[in-house]
């Protein structure tokens, strides 16, 4: 159970109109209905009558409702209470997967707004569905993923870095290759990906570039983040195109070669929600935007 699930509850069972409460909430429906079956769900118990005209609370629901609202209501005394003392916003949940990490441009603006407002950055690592999933839902202010993603009139985007790729090769595999290298080089090879939704993320952007050259590649094993994947390299199970920031990892039994397709630069991008206005969220979004 988490602040979102409460927050979201408290606000449906005061307004019993998914549509008020979710424009209350800033959220969508759905992301609002998905909210409160989490919270069904770690209850064990069913909060809510839902049909197409009403929605009520259950006993359990009613009986839950004003220790919600105490709950709540302490949670956010405590985040008063241990607030910056003349800081002027509350906590900025930012998710961000791994490879993020190794943008020193980034970590240098987030480090910057971290001495502004000490104790503010909430950071999470998190792979991109994980992610898009949680904006949605309001547990995360913002996102730092890599492109592509489908277009969305409910997110603003902005771009913060562009990073070249290139291929990462077991130490066996790399034997008499010279740079730079095709993409259809790599063709019989077997592939690392990342496990990013269907044309989305790093994984998007690979496999959209081998079809460019002419093939589809073969997945040896999925893995959840660039740093898995150059492990698995490591290991001798297959190829991966990496963001070029990637080489300062220094795994060992690993080979760096510059490829010579017109590959289009991996994209980090920086996510919110176009509905969101906390003032937090605003700074830090201004902050980037100079990149």
């Amino acid at each position: 159970m988490n602040f979102r699930q409460l927050e979201s509850f408290v606000t449906l069972a005061s307004e019993l109109h998914f549509g008020r409460a979710a424009a209350l909430l800033h959220l969508s429906q759905p992301a609002l209905s998905q909210q409160i079956r989490k919270l069904e769900r770690e209850l064990n118990k069913q909060l809510l009558v839902r049909s197409s005209r009403k929605v009520s609370l259950t006993s359990e629901g009613a009986r839950f409702y004003p220790l919600a609202r105490q709950a709540l209501a302490h949670y956010q005394k405590a985040e008063a209470l241990i607030a910056p003392e003349g800081d002027e916003f509350s906590a900025v949940h930012v998710g961000y997967v791994g490879s993020a990490l190794m943008s020193e441009t980034l970590l240098e603006q987030l480090r910057l707004f971290e001495q502004n407002h000490q104790g503010v950055l909430r950071l999470q690592e998190a792979n991109v569905q994980t992610q898009l999933s949680m904006l949605e839902t309001s547990e995360l202010d913002c996102a730092i993923i890599r492109g592509p993603i489908p277009l969305s009139s409910r997110f603003c985007k902005m771009v913060i870095a562009k990073q070249p790729l290139i291929c990462a090769l077991p130490q066996a595999l790399a034997q008499g290759l010279s740079e730079p290298l095709s993409l259809s080089d790599l063709s019989e090879l077997p592939f690392i990906l990342i496990e990013d939704p269907p044309g989305t993320g790093l994984t998007g952007a690979i496999i959209a570039a081998c079809d460019k050259a002419g093939f589809v590649p073969r997945y040896q094993q999925s893995v959840v983040s660039v740093n898995a994947a150059l492990a698995m390299v490591a290991i001798g199970l297959g190829a991966a195109i990496i963001p070029q920031c990637m080489v300062s990892q220094n795994f060992a039994k690993v080979c760096y070669f510059q490829l010579k397709d017109e590959l289009a630069p991996s994209e980090l991008l920086f996510l919110y929600r176009r509905n969101n206005h906390h003032p937090g969220l605003i700074e830090l979004a201004s902050q980037l935007d100079v990149l």
